[in-house]
């Protein structure tokens, strides 16, 4: 079992907030109220590396950083309109930011969860001691599973590589040491460059200690300048096999292959599915580095999605703002799916709104819809 439910979604752990969206209907007024629960938070608009896939590379890797004193204020005012998880990515590399210690213990302070998905070459031993116990989970970009393709695809020194390898080896330890719980794992796309190597990349995370490895399908923005992997075909058997074989060979109690099969027979088979999206913008958001809120993050610097930024207002304010409510207009009465990303972050959430939508239920908060699998973990990140 995906104890994370990564290759899913996890908004039936919170029923409340999926019955006030139900409710909500077609009514402004109502639906400006809702609560988002997540957040993607971009600390950093510049990265130490260039990868070939990169989603965000039209944004240009600019030099700007959110301070802390415009998250402290953000996480001040989120937490009064419920947001329960933040994950620092987005733009560029989220440790980079040289306030980052701190912004994670105001959001701590809080009471709001956070994460990180980063290339772990700044994941310094330092951010390890202060700030480890307050993060839920890190999970490392690790496209390769040996120097030479890692260096190609990352698009940076070969000497990371080895460095990722041991700031993850002392994460491991000091998490030990301290008896944690934060989570700590690696992701990789499944490429045509790097298929060969996925075997040392598992086994390897495996020996350090990690918890996990996630591997994944590419899937093209189409805002992107690079198109190297845009007519990528994963009909071909030597994808799902390798994630199968690996998934067989390393895959036990206490190490985890989440080989995200789901999406990628979404790339192979064609499927019925849902034609607005419907968790944009309701229960989440995206904070690029400049501190601009987007309704969905990968429509970063689309006039559409724009809400508002955090140097000129509150999150609180933003949240039920005219722009908002433009946004919700664009998204349920104009926009086109074919412009968003196949298997999009909100995909399985989606997907579960429309079958709600088209066979409406009662979830209550007590009985049915209440969660029951205590075993599933980070249900804040939907």
């Amino acid at each position: 079992m995906d104890k994370y439910r990564i290759d899913s979604h996890k908004l039936m752990y919170h029923p409340e907030r999926v019955q006030a969206f139900l409710d909500a209907g077609d009514d402004w007024e109502q639906y400006k109220k809702l609560q988002p629960i997540y957040a993607e938070i971009s600390t950093a608009g510049s990265c130490n590396h260039r990868c070939t896939f990169c989603s965000v590379d039209y944004l240009g890797y600019k030099r700007v950083f959110l301070r802390r004193e415009v998250l402290r204020r953000f996480f001040e005012s989120a937490s009064q309109i419920g947001l329960q998880a933040v994950m620092f990515a987005g733009d560029g590399e989220p440790l980079l930011n040289p306030d980052i210690s701190d912004i994670v213990g105001d959001a701590f302070e809080n009471g709001i969860e956070t994460a990180f998905t980063t290339n772990a070459v700044s994941l310094k031993q330092r951010f390890v001691e202060s700030s480890l116990h307050k993060v839920s989970w890190i999970k490392v970009s690790m496209n390769a599973g040996d120097a030479e393709t890692y260096t190609a695809i990352h698009q940076t020194a070969e000497k990371d590589f080895g460095r990722v390898w041991e700031n993850l080896g002392f994460a491991v330890k000091h998490r030990a040491n301290e008896r944690l719980d934060t989570a700590l794992g690696v992701q990789s796309l499944i490429l045509p460059d790097n298929l060969h190597t996925l075997d040392d990349l598992v086994f390897r995370a495996k020996s350090v200690g990690l918890d996990y490895v996630v591997l994944k399908p590419y899937v093209h923005n189409v805002y992107m300048l690079q198109e190297g992997y845009s007519h990528l075909d994963y009909t071909a058997k030597k994808y799902s096999e390798t994630l199968s074989e690996l998934k067989q060979r390393y895959d036990d109690d206490e190490f985890h292959v989440v080989a995200r099969t789901n999406a990628l027979m979404k790339l192979v088979v064609e499927q019925d599915s849902y034609s607005t999206c419907l968790s944009t913008p309701a229960l989440w958001f995206y904070v690029s580095g400049n501190g601009d809120v987007y309704a969905c993050g990968a429509h970063v610097g689309n006039p559409n999605f724009l809400l508002g930024s955090l140097h000129e207002n509150t999150i609180e304010s933003i949240w039920t703002s005219d722009d908002r409510r433009n946004c919700w207009s664009f998204v349920h009465e104009e926009l086109d799916l074919v412009v968003c990303r196949n298997n999009c972050r909100m995909d399985e959430a989606n997907q579960y709104l429309d079958q709600l939508v088209e066979r409406p239920v009662t979830i209550k908060s007590q009985g049915f819809g209440r969660p029951v699998d205590s075993q599933i973990h980070h249900k804040n990140f939907i």
